[in-house]
């Protein structure tokens, strides 16, 4: 599933969210996460964003390996120098921006444990920091979260 939102606002910072189904075919039961869409809103160069809450549902019919929640992203709009390290994210609330961890192309864990169980949400936060050289103008950047499904 892609979530996205769009607006028609100069230097609006805009995510779109891949989110990964699975289905187990023993037991025709599914395993899958969905979340709200985020914005950063207008940001001046170099300026750094207040937290944008994303929520994380479990809303298949599995229980889900917290530890095995991971996040990676996509450079922001191709050949825009505009890339994916300017965002950064934690699951914990208010976290300055340079404690908080960079977002990469290759999948990192949450920091999770436990276990992620059905209807229950995980807020994850992100921040972001515009370039000092960045234009003004609308950019996406895609984030993908995978997960491991199954029995626990």
């Amino acid at each position: 599933m892609k979530i996205e939102k769009t607006l028609g606002m100069v230097a609006v910072f805009v995510i779109a969210f891949s989110l990964l189904s699975f289905i187990s075919a023993a037991q025709a039961q599914t395993c899958d996460l969905s979340a709200n869409d985020i914005s950063f809103g207008p940001l001046s160069q170099n300026q750094i964003s207040n937290d944008v809450t994303l929520t994380l549902t479990n809303s298949g019919s599995f229980d889900i390996n917290s530890d095995s929640i991971s996040v990676s992203g996509t450079d922001w709009d191709a050949n825009s120098g505009f890339l994916v390290s300017q965002t950064h994210f934690s699951t914990s609330p208010d976290q300055s921006y340079e404690t908080m961890t960079s977002l990469s192309t290759q999948p990192q864990g949450l920091g999770l444990t436990g276990l992620f169980e059905q209807l229950a949400s995980i807020p994850v936060y992100f921040k972001l920091q515009v370039p000092s050289h960045q234009a003004a103008g609308d950019y996406h950047q895609t984030i993908t979260f995978t997960f491991g499904c199954g029995e626990v």
